[in-house]
């Protein structure tokens, strides 16, 4: 058929609708590095720097309703669509069919047709109910900036020191491809930006007291901060669309997702249930290793201190910040009608009549989740040259790490306990 055909070459694809467009993948990467002495003989700089640009050029189908299903007409198809306000309301039995298969625009939900309005129409022609009848193009964007600078300073005969920063951002954007930040099915509903920012600070302090006793001192300090948002944060949409309760902050901002089953492209606006979050992790880390060269061993003693911090703001269980509604055939189908409880256009008019067979949500109730620790580590080394074929390792090592503690002291842990069946809450009883 037509769209399985390659597009010819010699076409002019610039005055080619959007959607049949080939799209443009880039992928660039360009960088220097510089390095010399500041000081003859005593200190010395090096530096780098790099770029990426990585551009990725997708061809996005889905299925998406009709203008016939949109308006509540299902006169073409050959299953009833059942009322569900008629027969038994717990069971479905002893519903009656609509006439001629057409909701009364009436009973058709004032949300629901503004939703609606906001889907594109399929642009695929001759397609069979249910098979992908929408096709459009989309370029997945990346960024990443980063760079290091050092230093290395020879203070005297005995004492050299160094120092490092490094830095790298990168940064990620999903269009999606439907207006109005409505999200929808692309990459499952995976439509925004993302920032992770990434940075590291370190030092180093080598004393070499005689030729066979050195000390070496580490100090260091890494830190990233990754943050992803829909691209309607900050939006209103649903309480616009006129969905209530769902827009409460900046974190549950946006349009909450709509999955209709049985064939239509999920979700069929909305976004998914991850974004957005917020992670972090910071980690200090301070260490030490003494050198003696003793007769055919060389020992080692040394330790570390080590202090984490873990930040995540997530929710992701029940359909995300924002919530999701789901909406299935069985909701207009009857018990009777097998074909009824599985059928596309069953499902679209359960969505229409706004009779959705689930629901959820996630809230976020913790400003800030997370934890912090602290670990002490220590350890003797001896390599022992028995003979010139034979070499021995022993060694010791002791770990210690604090229990995790909530950054939030009250709320930020919980721990199950199966005994009695229920959560403990830190900061809270025992």
């Amino acid at each position: 058929s037509d769209e399985t055909r390659a597009t010819n070459a010699f076409v002019d694809r610039a005055n080619l609708p959007k959607e049949r467009q080939k799209p443009e993948t880039l992928y660039n990467q360009f960088g220097f590095t510089l390095g010399g002495p500041i000081m003859r003989n005593r200190l010395f700089f090096f530096g780098d720097y790099i770029r990426t640009n990585d551009d990725l050029g997708r061809v996005n189908r889905y299925v998406v309703p009709t203008a016939a299903q949109r308006a509540g007409n299902f006169s073409g198809s050959a299953v009833p669509i059942y009322d569900p306000a008629t027969g038994d309301a717990a069971t479905g039995a002893g519903r009656t069919a609509f006439a001629g298969n057409v909701i009364p625009a009436d009973r058709i939900s004032p949300i629901a047709q503004r939703i609606m309005q906001s889907i594109p129409l399929p642009n695929i022609a001759g397609v069979a109910e249910g098979q992908i009848n929408y096709q459009d193009t989309t370029i997945r964007k990346r960024r990443t900036d980063g760079f290091d600078v050092k230093l290395n300073y020879q203070a005297t005969e005995k004492d050299q020191f160094s120092a490092r920063y490094s830095f790298q951002r990168p940064t990620a954007e999903e269009p999606g491809n439907y207006p109005n930040n409505m999200g929808g099915p692309y990459q499952g509903g995976f439509v925004g930006s993302g920032t992770n920012t990434t940075y590291s600070v370190a030092g180093n302090w080598t004393r070499t007291w005689t030729n066979t006793l050195v000390a070496d001192i580490r100090a260091g300090v890494s830190k990233y901060r990754n943050k992803a948002v829909t691209v309607a944060n900050g939006l209103t949409t649903a309480a616009d669309i006129g969905i209530p309760g769902v827009n409460l902050d900046e974190f549950t901002s946006g349009m909450t997702a709509i999955n209709i089953n049985n064939g239509i492209s999920n979700p069929m606006v909305g976004f998914v249930n991850s974004l957005p979050w917020d992670r972090g992790e910071t980690t200090v880390d301070l260490s030490t290793t003494v050198t003696k060269l003793w007769g055919n061993h060389t020992v080692k003693v040394g330790g570390t201190y080590r202090h984490n911090r873990d930040f995540l703001l997530q929710t992701q269980d029940q359909g995300g910040s924002r919530g999701y509604f789901t909406f299935n055939a069985a909701q207009t189908g009857s018990p009777a009608n097998a074909a009824s409880q599985a059928n596309i256009n069953n499902a679209i008019a359960a969505f229409l009549l706004d009779r959705p067979n689930v629901a959820g949500r996630d809230l976020a109730v913790i400003p800030e989740p997370g934890t912090t620790h602290s670990a002490v580590f220590t350890f003797i080394h001896d390599k022992w040259q028995v003979t010139p074929k034979l070499t021995l390792d022993l060694g010791l090592r002791h770990e210690y790490y604090t229990p995790l503690v909530g950054i939030q002291k009250q709320g930020g842990l919980s721990n199950y306990d199966p005994n009695t069946n229920s959560l403990l809450i830190s900061g809270y009883g025992s």
